[in-house]
């Protein structure tokens, strides 16, 4: 497998999986817009990677500057752990 092929897969992969955390994080409350059944699944699928924004999230509504902020860093690492651990030694 070539390495751009890996970092390409790598971050699709990372990308959905952070981004449904971000998405399920975001309509938590029951007055937003996406709030349902579903995102207590979501929440608890995405929970290791949402730890610290979930807990900002839950203190404070009004923090989602910071939860992007969070979620963005978390994403950067997420990506380069998902190569180094998965990629990596398959790479050419």
């Amino acid at each position: 497998m070539k390495r751009s092929t890996a970092l390409k897969i790598s971050f699709i992969i990372t990308f959905f999986y952070v981004g449904l955390g971000t998405v399920c994080l975001l309509s938590m409350y029951p007055k937003d817009l996406l709030n349902g059944d579903w995102v207590i699944g979501g929440l608890l699928f995405t929970l290791p990677i949402n730890f610290i924004s979930f807990g900002i999230m839950f203190m404070d509504k009004n923090m989602v500057t910071w939860v992007y902020l969070i979620q963005f860093c978390v994403l950067l690492f997420t990506w380069v752990s998902i190569y180094k651990l998965f990629f990596k030694s398959r790479v050419k």
